[in-house]
């Protein structure tokens, strides 16, 4: 309880003297009293006898002595004050102020030796002069904030009429008398507070508190709805003319003067809060201003109030907007829709279009074709309804122009896959379902393709994907280009055989079967003397999707007629000669002897 008594005194201290202080500027002196300067009173002192037989006693006496001291030179520094200059009557303040520091000191170190005493006589008196002495001190703070409150209205009265530098300084003094009655109604409420918890009756002091918070959030609440006004209006006016310099600087003090009243009416309402008074209008009007959510906002009554105000904006917006909305979105809806039918009706005629025989587009161009065709209706419709919104079209499609540069920018690698998509669309070296090889050894057939990359299906049925740029940088073989393939297959029989007669076996067996086809002729030809045997080229040609069934069968059937015939396939061979060793003094039985297999 005695610490919220020592925040309270060293704050009333500091901003107003002590108890027998000069009246402040403005106001009238008031009268003490009787016993509220016992505490601070040299006559006050305990006995020489009580002081020498407790420590603590004799401390604070000490200390009691050293305050009082340290208040009368600051007394007698602002009495100094009052008579000189004003240059040096500033300094002189600012000295008091410094002696007033230094004073605090000195009676936090006295309640905290009070605080130490035990239940007794010098406790009892001790806490006799603070209770006698704080509601005499709660009484002159209220009169000094009349006066302060009284003077900041009249310097603020006197600066609407003055001239412009004048003005100027004039409100300068406003702003720091205002800052003093914040102080002065902080001190009050602490004050207020502290005596209440010593069981003291203010409950006077506290009604004039309660209504000098109100009237001062009143007053701060009404300049910041004027300051709203004034910030709407001059957004509203720059919105017209952007380079009128007279509109910015009105619109930037507006918006500092906002600022400050907003922290100013936020220190009224804590104080205000702490009273027990309801602020939930001032936190309405305060969340609207700055738009910050603290626990204030998330009272209840606060929450409900705003969402009152919104539903009631939102009720007035669909009132007065309503109607004209709903035709713009109906309209859009229409525009859109049609659109979108008349995409669909291109995309039909264009599929249609590029099946034409005399037109030998490339699947993947036809499907490009049909795809931008499409897509190109359904965009334009698009921007048309968006104009129909009310949206700039030109800005857009310039943002999304920037946009484009700088992802294009961004995506350098994926760009020249594009370019190399369109390449092979352009030259057509492949098409979906060939059978290619391409980027070092990819084989396998096209399944899908666009403009960034191609999907192959290997024969063994893995799916791979590869980019274009890869692609188009490599040689590519089209396996699958051509309706006709021609199959290379190679027989070799012993040099024993009867090659002629092998020929003829061979012929035979390529024109027996049904899938050989006349024209190109095939081709049967001794072609090479090999180590270990005479060896055939057997080159027919068929249809391209019959190339491996031909391959096998035509393997198959010519060995399986050699073996008939009598015509053999040698296995390699090779003559292996041993020469023995030469011995001195002798001789080789067989100097070319050797075996052969």
């Amino acid at each position: 309880m005695l610490d919220r008594v020592i925040a309270s005194v060293l704050l009333l201290l500091f901003i107003a003297g002590n108890a027998s202080a000069q009246a402040p500027e403005g106001g009238s002196a008031q009268p003490a009293a009787p016993g509220s300067a016992a505490f601070l009173s040299p006559e006050a002192a305990l006995s020489a006898e009580a002081r020498a037989t407790d420590a603590t006693v004799d401390r604070i006496e000490t200390l009691r002595a050293e305050l009082i001291q340290e208040l009368g030179e600051a007394r007698a520094t602002d009495e100094r004050a009052n008579e000189a200059s004003e240059t040096n009557a500033i300094a002189l303040r600012e000295q008091a102020n410094k002696k007033r520091v230094d004073a605090l000191a000195k009676l936090t170190s006295l309640i905290a030796a009070v605080q130490e005493l035990d239940e007794g006589e010098s406790a009892a008196t001790y806490r006799a002069q603070l209770g006698a002495f704080l509601p005499v001190l709660a009484s002159q703070l209220s009169a000094r904030i009349e006066a302060a409150e009284a003077d900041l209205e009249a310097l603020r009265e006197e600066a609407k009429a003055a001239e412009a530098d004048q003005r100027i300084v004039l409100e300068q003094r406003a702003d720091r008398r205002s800052d003093l009655v914040g102080k002065l109604l902080a001190a009050g409420v602490e004050l207020v507070m502290a005596i209440e918890d010593l069981e003291i009756d203010v409950s006077a002091v506290r009604e004039q508190l309660s209504a000098g918070l109100a009237d001062r959030s009143s007053i701060i609440a009404s300049r910041i709805e004027l300051l709203n006004a004034r910030v709407a209006d001059s957004e509203s006016r720059l919105a017209v003319s952007p380079d009128d310099a007279a509109v910015q600087s009105a619109l930037h003090t507006s918006r500092e003067q906002l600022v400050d009243d907003a922290r100013e009416l936020s220190a009224n309402l804590e104080l205000m809060e702490r009273l027990g008074l309801d602020t939930a209008e001032y936190q309405k009007l305060l969340f609207a201003t700055t738009g910050e959510i603290t626990t204030d906002v998330l009272d209840a009554e606060v929450v409900q109030g705003l969402l009152g105000e919104w539903m009631g904006s939102l009720r007035d917006a669909i009132v007065r907007n309503g109607p004209g909305f709903f035709f713009k979105t109906l309209l859009f809806g229409l525009i859109v829709f049609a659109f979108w039918m008349l995409a669909r009706f291109v995309r039909k005629v264009t599929a249609r279009a590029v099946e034409a025989p005399h037109l030998r587009f490339s699947e993947l161009l036809k499907r490009m074709i049909v795809s931008l065709s499409s897509g190109a209706v359904l965009v334009l419709g698009l921007l048309v309804a968006l104009s129909q919104l009310g949206i700039q079209v030109g800005p857009l499609l310039a943002g999304l122009g920037i946009a484009g540069f700088i992802v294009g920018f961004a995506l350098q690698e994926t760009l020249a896959n594009f370019a190399a998509g369109v390449m092979i669309l352009a030259y057509r070296p492949f098409d979906v379902g060939d059978l290619i090889d391409c980027a070092g050894g990819v084989f396998g057939k096209v399944s899908r393709m666009n403009l960034v990359s191609t999907t192959i299906l290997t024969v063994d049925n893995q799916t791979k994907v590869v980019p274009n740029g890869k692609i188009w940088g490599d040689v590519i073989t089209n396996v699958t280009a051509q309706r006709t393939r021609r199959v290379d297959l190679v027989f070799g029989i012993s040099y024993s055989d009867d090659i002629p007669h092998a020929e003829k076996v061979m012929w035979s067996v390529v024109k027996e079967h049904p899938k050989v086809i006349a024209d190109p002729e095939p081709v049967v030809k001794l072609h090479q003397l090999g180590d270990s045997s005479v060896n055939f080229v057997v080159r027919p040609w068929c249809a391209r999707d019959d190339y491996w069934d031909v391959y096998w069968d035509l393997t198959r059937e010519v060995k399986l007629r050699f073996d008939r015939e009598g015509i053999s396939i040698p296995f390699p061979q090779q003559d292996v000669h041993f020469h023995p060793a030469q011995h001195d003094g002798g001789s080789s039985p067989d100097a070319h002897g050797g075996s052969k297999t």
